[in-house]
């Protein structure tokens, strides 16, 4: 479930980003005319660039995994690296575009991974919270961060 969202948040994330953005492409819109800016809401062809959704959907299925399944931590990381890389050498897309891809990805993994947490593991976290509660009826900040943060 939490890939499914995480896939289809990062498509439609860096799907409206492109249309925001309109950066010009690494082809040749650069080469020819000289233009690499961004021209804000006039997207078009030849102006999809930033970000990279091959960097956002690799990197949201990176954090997803880095989450969920610690010991496939490596082996999602090499080819999901690997590809970021690739647009890069290939020119398919500039590094900055790759970068804020990677970062788009990264935060829509770990929002997928937290929304579909199941209810059983928020409700464990709140009893060990109620667990520790000190001998004065308040709670250690340490234990607790956000449970402090909703009271303060």
């Amino acid at each position: 479930m939490a890939y499914c969202s995480g896939i289809i948040w990062a498509i439609a994330a860096e799907f409206v980003l492109k249309q925001v953005f309109a950066r010009g492409s690494v082809g040749p819109t650069c080469l020819i005319n000289h233009l690499y800016g961004f021209r804000l809401l006039h997207a078009g062809t030849g102006w999809e660039s930033f970000p990279s959704g091959t960097a956002a959907i690799a990197l949201a299925i990176v954090a997803i995994t880095w989450l969920r399944f610690p010991r496939w931590r490596l082996v999602v990381s090499i080819p999901a690296g690997l590809a970021c890389v690739g647009v890069v050498v290939t020119n398919g897309h500039w590094l900055s575009d790759v970068i804020a891809g990677a970062f788009l990805g990264v935060l829509i993994g770990w929002m997928s991974v937290d929304i579909t947490r199941p209810a059983e593991v928020r409700s464990i976290s709140q009893q060990r919270c109620a667990a520790f509660t000190q001998q004065d009826g308040s709670e250690p900040r340490h234990l607790c961060p956000s449970r402090y943060n909703q009271i303060r």
